[in-house]
């Protein structure tokens, strides 16, 4: 069994809950895949070997989607890791498959273990495009100890946007960070906060799922909240 990757959170300032390693997340075969491999359509299994050595995690030193390095968000990993009251543990990024070639390659599913129950997860991330405002450019898969689902949409100007946009004019969207590349770009994080309807029941596993459209999510931050 995976293990869990979260540590408590032992510092004050912040709400108090468990700080999410996302190095410990690994890529989740597709639907579609597994459909055609074996006839099931659970995205549950782990990608094989061919999918790639834990493609999509992205050390916040170095660039993102394949970019140079001088695109790096260094200055995203340096931050006291407080955003709007919540405690992240900073270090890596998940980035998920996109249309864009950059993303082409990347996975269309994350998996994060957790083994721990949580009243909030709170979430700090972006996306590597823009899209149009409304559209739905992935979701979260929060999967429950005893097997049920509950979907998180990530909509693009409500709870997330790109991470090069750093002009808000939405007071629904929350924007806990602005800081820039070593180049000199510009660049943001949001963040989103999910009330859990099923707090007394242990979250097994987060699953981030793409899209399929250009705006490929990137997940920085996740902490689960008491």
């Amino acid at each position: 069994a995976a293990r869990p990757a979260w540590l408590a959170d032992q510092q004050g300032g912040a709400r108090s809950g468990a700080l999410v390693d996302l190095a410990s997340a690994s890529p989740r075969a597709s639907a579609s895949a597994l459909a055609s491999a074996s006839g099931s359509a659970s995205p549950s299994a782990p990608a094989s070997a061919g999918d790639g050595a834990a493609p999509g995690l992205v050390p916040l030193d170095r660039g993102p989607f394949g970019l140079e390095d001088g695109y790096a968000l260094s200055s995203l990993a340096d931050a006291p890791g407080r955003f709007g009251g919540v405690r992240y543990r900073l270090g890596t990024a998940l980035a998920l498959r996109g249309t864009h070639p950059r993303a082409g390659d990347l996975p269309e599913r994350i998996a994060i273990p957790i083994g721990r129950a949580a009243g909030t997860v709170a979430f700090l991330h972006a996306t590597g495009w823009y899209a149009a405002e409304g559209e739905t450019v992935g979701r979260y898969e929060i999967v429950h100890a005893d097997g049920v689902r509950s979907e998180v949409p990530l909509v693009y100007g409500a709870n997330v946007a790109a991470w090069t946009e750093t002009e808000v004019d939405t007071l629904d969207l929350e924007q806990p960070w602005q800081g820039r590349t070593p180049n000199g770009l510009p660049v943001a994080a949001y963040q989103l906060r999910w009330r859990n309807p099923r707090p007394d029941v242990p979250i097994d596993r987060i699953e981030i799922v793409a899209g399929g459209g250009i705006a490929a999510p990137i997940v920085f931050g996740v902490t689960l909240l008491d």
